[in-house]
């Protein structure tokens, strides 16, 4: 997550807003787990992730933008 918020903080105004993508795959990847729900975030650098949970599924899977919908798809 931090790497997401590095990269987050490269590219994007003080918005938030993209303003140009990174410039890899595995970046851009990564990326979109800046936008992850705070407490679904603070989860997983705890270690209390859905079980089975990693970090190539949430590169590529389609994480929705509401926190709610977020929270249905990845908690337990």
């Amino acid at each position: 997550m931090k790497r997401a918020h590095e990269l987050l903080d490269a590219h994007a105004d003080a918005n938030r807003v993209l303003l140009q993508a990174p410039p890899t795959v595995h970046e851009r990847g990564l990326i979109r787990l800046a936008w992850l729900a705070p407490d679904l975030q603070l989860a997983m650098l705890e270690g209390r992730q859905k079980t089975g949970l990693c970090l190539e599924d949430l590169r590529f899977a389609p994480i929705p933008l509401c926190w709610d919908d977020q929270r249905r798809m990845l908690a337990e």
